[in-house]
């Protein structure tokens, strides 16, 4: 088959490979196109196993809520130029759309199955790193489960890179409460839901390291440990959901948002779950 300029321009709109790199390729090929595509896939994808010790900390979180299920991604790149291209857009959107269709919670099972057309996510990730040049991964993903009666929502930031999913015991209805909550949770970044989730562990560091602080500031001994209990107070309601102040209403923890809507539905509402990604 001829190489003409209009067959490497072709191939070159197809995979978005340099012109010379496109000739190279379609004269290794003998000509056929298919064969030129998978060479340069092929090169690509041995470029991009170089990039490994290069860091992907842009991107973007991808949700997807069907009834009572909810999944969420996160799809890495190196740049931000990258990761508001077209293309990454479309790979983000074509994973979140088979996560769901998976409802998987598992990132090492879930890059590994295979789509329709028989290619893994990363063999997705693979081709289009090796068309943009850049290291690309598939970072955390989850998939949430609820009940009917259950409330589950979510909230994507405007940037793409903070995303926060939300499960509600007996919510079912409190989509005001679900949208507040699911944005509180995006700006303060709480690590667990309430104090009992809080590890023994934690505390018992937290609270040496508390004390020793305290004793460094030339505080008796003697009342160390009563100093210590109110700054641990103060550390839960850092970490712990229920504690944190609601960022709407400052004269409000997230506990007292929740007891308020319960006795206004006459329900046992109860925070179950939530995950927040956030890129970088």
């Amino acid at each position: 088959m001829a190489i003409t300029t209009a067959t490497i321009q072709a191939l070159r709109i197809k995979t978005d490979a340099g012109m010379m790199d496109c000739k190279r390729a379609l004269e290794e090929a003998g000509g056929d196109m298919d064969a030129a595509v998978k060479i340069l896939r092929e090169k690509g994808i041995a470029k991009a196993a170089k990039r490994v010790d290069r860091v992907a900390n842009e991107g973007l979180v991808k949700i997807s809520i069907s009834g009572t299920s909810a999944s969420m991604l996160e799809l890495t790149s190196e740049t931000d130029f990258v990761s508001r291209s077209e293309k990454f857009n479309v790979l983000a959107q074509e994973a979140i759309g088979f996560l769901a269709k998976e409802q998987s919670a598992n990132r090492d099972e879930f890059i590994l199955a295979k789509n329709s057309q028989e290619k893994t996510i990363q063999d997705l990730i693979d081709e289009l790193a090796a068309i943009l040049g850049e290291k690309l991964e598939l970072g955390r993903v989850v998939t949430l489960q609820a009940t009917a009666n259950d409330a589950i929502g979510s909230y994507l930031h405007s940037n793409n890179k903070i995303g926060v999913l939300l499960v509600i015991e007996n919510g079912s209805g409190q989509n005001d409460l679900v949208k507040d909550i699911c944005m509180h949770i995006a700006a303060a970044n709480p690590s667990v839901i309430g104090i009992s989730d809080v590890s023994v562990s934690d505390v018992a560091k937290e609270k040496e390291i508390l004390r020793q602080q305290v004793i460094n500031e030339g505080k008796p001994e003697a009342i160390a440990d009563k100093i210590v209990e109110g700054k641990i107070r103060k550390y839960y309601e850092e970490i712990c959901l229920l504690e944190q102040t609601f960022v709407k209403d400052p004269e409000k923890k997230i506990k007292d948002v929740v007891d308020t809507a319960a006795k206004a539905s006459g329900k046992a509402l109860k925070i179950a779950k939530f995950v927040r990604f956030n890129i970088g």
